[in-house]
């Protein structure tokens, strides 16, 4: 005698032959939502790695500016004064660079430009010279892009930081109206602001005269 099938089992056989319209959507629905979020939450991680890794990395340039002056000796007019790294905001573009001939001339208030000069033997010779450069990549970029307004203070965006040879004595620019004249000064503190594009992360590095204190 062949039973006959409840009203329960009835709903567990139409269940089997697949999902309804509604249930296939709501699923699609849930799978883009958290496809979504993942892809979010990947590139925000990376954006935020890469901005780490390039703090370490532009602090390291500037370590690395330091110890040329540390090792430099200046027993002749052809050895630089120093060393010291510019700030490029409009480009993204950081240098380091030399800087010879009249190193007593170099205190507070001296005006470096990357335009200078000295004459020697005849001739014409540059004191200012680009020797590396290092670029930002385009995730990240700096604060303040251009060197022109600068914001009030407390801010001290840093825009040249001078290691004189060979102890090295520190002398720094902030704030600066020009991209090519800085007035450097021995004491206080200067930032460098850098953050994602986006405007989601955002990281520091303070430069400190007279001691070249680098700090993140």
């Amino acid at each position: 005698m062949n039973a006959t099938p409840s009203h329960e089992s009835k709903i567990i056989n139409s269940r089997g032959s697949g999902f309804t319209l509604i249930e296939l959507l709501v699923v699609v629905g849930i799978i883009a939502m958290m496809s979504s979020m993942v892809i979010s939450y990947s590139s925000s991680s990376r954006n935020q790695l890469i901005l780490s890794n390039e703090e370490a990395g532009l602090v390291g340039f500037i370590f690395k500016a330091k110890s040329l002056a540390i090792t430099t000796r200046r027993n002749d007019l052809n050895v630089p004064c120093g060393y010291g790294v510019r700030m490029d905001y409009v480009s993204g573009v950081a240098h380091i660079f030399s800087y010879a001939y009249g190193c007593n001339q170099i205190k507070d208030g001296y005006i470096m430009g990357t335009g200078d000069q000295y004459s020697i033997g005849g001739k014409t010779l540059p004191r200012y010279t680009d020797v590396s450069t290092t670029a930002l990549p385009s995730q990240l970029k700096f604060l303040y892009e251009s060197s022109s307004p600068k914001p009030p203070a407390p801010f001290s965006v840093l825009d040249m930081v001078f290691f004189l040879a060979p102890v090295p004595d520190t002398f720094i620019a902030v704030n600066n109206n020009s991209n090519s004249l800085f007035t450097v000064y021995k004491s206080g503190v200067g930032t460098i602001y850098l953050q994602t594009a986006d405007g989601s992360s955002k990281q520091t590095i303070n430069v400190s005269a007279p001691l070249g204190q680098i700090n993140f």
